[in-house]
C-alpha cells in the first residue's frame, strides 16, 4: 500500500501570506482612516460648541475688559481656547476684533476651529429725549456697531428689558447716510425679519409682527438693519415705538 503527504509548500505559504496581506492592510488603512475621521468629526463637533460658549462669554465681559487670554483644558474639557483680541483700525478704541482658536490639549498646530467675531462700545446716542413711562422706559439698548464682516450693517446691539412687564416694539423709526444709492432693505430683530422693502434715507414703518421681550430679558445682536450695498456710513437715528404708544430715547451708531 503506497502512503502519500499532503499539505502546503513553502511556496504556497508565501503566496498566500502576500495574498492576505494585499487584502488585510487596504483594509487596516480604511479602518485607520475611518477611526481618525470620526475622532476629527468628534474633536471638531465639541470644539465648535467650546467657540460657542465662549463667545456668549464674551458678549457679557465688557468692553473695556475685553482683551486676549489663553485657558488651557478649557472648561475641562481636553482642549486649549486662545481668544485674540485686536482695536479694528479706523475705528478708535470702539470696535474690537475677537478671535477664538481651539486646539487639542497641549498642541498648537492642529487647529480644530477657528472664529472670528466683532464686539463694539456702548451705542453713541444721538438726538432725542428719554421716555416718561411706559414701556419704552423699560427698554434699553447697548453695544452695536457699523463695520463690513461681509456687507454693512448694523450689528451687535443688545437689548434689555430693565422693567417688571413684558415690552412690545410694534414700530420703528430709523435714519441713515451713506455713499450712492444707499436704501435700506430689511430689519431684523432676534431672527425674524419683521420688515422689507426698498426706502432711501429715512423710514417711519410698522413691523409685520411685534417684538416682544420679557421682564429682566436680553436679546443680544437685537436689532439688524439691511441694506442694498456696503455703503452704509452711520445709523444717525433709531426709535421704537411700543405697544402702548410711548417711544424710546433716539439711538445712534457710528
Amino acid at each position: 500500500m503506497r502512503r502519500t503527504k499532503t499539505g502546503f509548500t513553502l511556496i504556497e505559504l508565501i503566496i498566500t501570506i502576500c495574498l492576505l496581506g494585499i487584502v488585510l492592510i487596504p483594509l487596516g488603512i480604511i479602518s485607520i482612516e475611518l477611526m481618525r475621521t470620526l475622532v476629527n468629526t468628534r474633536d471638531s463637533g465639541v470644539a465648535e460648541g467650546l467657540a460657542r460658549t465662549e463667545m456668549a462669554k464674551v458678549n457679557n465681559i465688557p468692553y473695556a475688559s475685553l482683551a486676549s487670554t489663553t485657558i488651557t483644558s478649557y472648561d475641562g474639557y481636553p482642549y486649549d481656547l486662545y481668544r485674540t483680541v485686536n482695536v479694528v483700525s479706523g475705528f478708535s478704541d470702539n470696535l474690537k476684533q475677537v478671535q477664538i482658536k481651539i486646539f487639542p490639549a497641549g498642541n498648537t498646530k492642529d487647529l480644530l476651529i477657528n472664529e472670528i467675531s466683532y464686539a463694539g462700545s456702548f451705542a453713541l446716542f444721538g438726538a432725542g429725549t428719554a421716555p416718561a413711562s411706559g414701556m419704552a422706559n423699560s427698554a434699553v439698548l447697548s453695544s452695536g456697531f457699523v463695520v463690513n464682516t461681509g456687507s454693512r450693517a448694523l450689528n451687535g446691539v443688545v437689548m434689555s428689558n430693565i422693567g417688571s412687564g413684558l415690552i412690545m416694539v410694534t414700530r420703528v423709526s430709523t435714519s441713515f447716510t451713506g455713499a450712492g444709492l444707499l436704501r435700506i432693505t430689511g430689519i431684523r430683530m432676534a431672527g425674524q425679519l419683521l420688515w422689507s422693502g426698498s426706502v432711501a434715507n429715512t423710514l417711519n414703518t410698522t413691523l409685520t409682527s411685534a417684538f416682544s421681550l420679557a421682564a429682566g430679558g436680553v436679546r443680544t445682536r437685537t436689532p439688524l438693519l439691511i441694506f442694498n450695498n456696503r455703503n452704509l456710513t452711520s445709523v444717525t437715528a433709531w426709535v421704537f415705538t411700543m405697544s402702548d404708544g410711548t417711544q424710546s430715547v433716539s439711538y445712534g451708531w457710528y
